[in-house]
């Protein structure tokens, strides 16, 4: 954004998604949001891609960030939460990535971002503590990472670069159902 960047985001939660739009806006960025949208259903996730590229005439870089999770062990998981888990941390980086390819092309290339999780990596849960309670988000991210990685052979003629971040553990909402908020430096976690 500070750098120019034209913004189009989404959110299953409306209300969540006129907050985000506001202090974007108020810090004097451009975005635009299509809200409330479902990135698990297919025709969502390509109603998105075709806003994003009629609000600004293409799309540059996607930035694959949506996740929602339920948590649970396996033996105590219903097979909804895994697949509701999957689903949404999953599939729609793929569903989106599927669609905004297209238009990544019609620009000469550029950038796809996936947002993995060190609980992705092979090393229990990948968080500290190794949580069995996350075991179908960690394989989810396990399966981004993989996804991205498939991905880079696919549209690496298209010249369209793909890469995965997997950052640690972050006070963000679904963080903080792991660790609680009382943290020490100034709320960061561990």
């Amino acid at each position: 954004m500070a750098e120019g960047a034209s913004i189009v985001g989404c959110d299953i939660n409306a209300e969540a998604a006129e907050e985000t739009l506001a202090i974007v806006r108020a810090a004097g960025g451009r975005m635009e949001s299509l809200h409330p949208i479902d990135l698990s259903n297919e025709e969502d996730a390509h109603q998105l891609l075709e806003f994003a590229a009629e609000k600004f005439g293409g799309i540059d870089v996607l930035h694959n960030s949506a996740m929602q999770l339920r948590l649970g062990t396996v033996e105590d998981s219903s097979l909804a939460d895994w697949k509701f888990t999957l689903d949404h941390t999953l599939t729609v980086p793929f569903l989106v990535s599927k669609h905004a390819i297209l238009h990544l092309r019609a620009r000469g290339g550029d950038s796809i971002i996936f947002m993995g999780s060190v609980a992705g990596s092979d090393i229990g849960t990948g968080y500290p503590g190794n949580l069995p309670i996350i075991q179908a988000y960690s394989v989810a991210k396990a399966g981004v990472i993989r996804l991205a990685s498939c991905l880079t052979n696919e549209v690496a003629s298209a010249t369209i670069r793909v890469n995965t971040i997997s950052p640690g553990c972050v006070a963000t909402p679904n963080g903080l159902l792991f660790y609680g908020t009382e943290a020490p430096n100034n709320g960061a976690l561990p």
